[in-house]
């Protein structure tokens, strides 16, 4: 059903609210007739509920300064649907407060790309909302580790010096980035 108020100055107001996802028909008639362009099919979607919807991706987990981190927001109605109707925002912010720059791309079916390059060695917060409402298990904290820098790395201990068979030859790799501080954002590999 719908409510339809005169102005009083020959334009009525209409007010209706509709019960489910999908189409509702709208028609208009005036002294029986229907008015120009009627009837139209209004598409009928549902707004996200904050505590269905979610995110999910490496960006959330550990980042590298320097290098594109991403993840994806679902936004998801309270029917289990995902649904395209809400506003989805996504907000990062450095360890001294400042604003990490970020981008937000729907895919058109409810999801959401998000990608930023974090600046700097730290952590950072992430965000994620709809319709203003933090989604469920936001916000989070990340860490941002920087790569090694093979010329500052090295490696030291009694198992680069000598070896005796059948026994274990230790030694220890210190992956040292840029900055002089060690780092486990690299990938360390041996072989023998």
């Amino acid at each position: 059903s719908c409510d339809v108020q005169p102005n009083g100055d020959g334009t009525y107001a209409v007010t209706f609210v509709p019960e489910k996802r999908g189409e509702v028909i709208v028609e208009v008639s005036m002294d029986g007739e229907p008015i120009k362009d009627m009837p139209v099919t209004v598409p009928v979607s549902i707004l996200a509920d904050p505590d269905a919807s979610f995110a999910e991706g490496a960006g959330l987990e550990r980042d590298i300064v320097g290098q594109e981190a991403s993840f994806v927001i679902s936004a998801v109605a309270n029917d289990g649907e995902l649904t395209t109707a809400s506003e989805v925002t996504a907000a990062i912010v450095d360890d001294a407060g400042s604003e990490v720059p970020c981008d937000v791309q729907p895919n058109g079916d409810g999801t959401y790309n998000v990608t930023f390059v974090p600046e700097k060695r730290g952590d950072v917060i992430v965000e994620a909302s709809v319709d203003g409402q933090p989604i469920r298990d936001m916000p989070v904290t990340v860490p941002v580790d920087i790569l090694s820098d093979p010329s500052q790395s090295y490696a030291e201990g009694p198992g680069l010096e000598h070896g005796t068979v059948s026994h274990d030859a230790t030694f220890t790799v210190f992956a040292v980035a840029a900055d002089g501080e060690l780092t486990t954002a690299s990938e360390v590999t041996v072989a023998i």
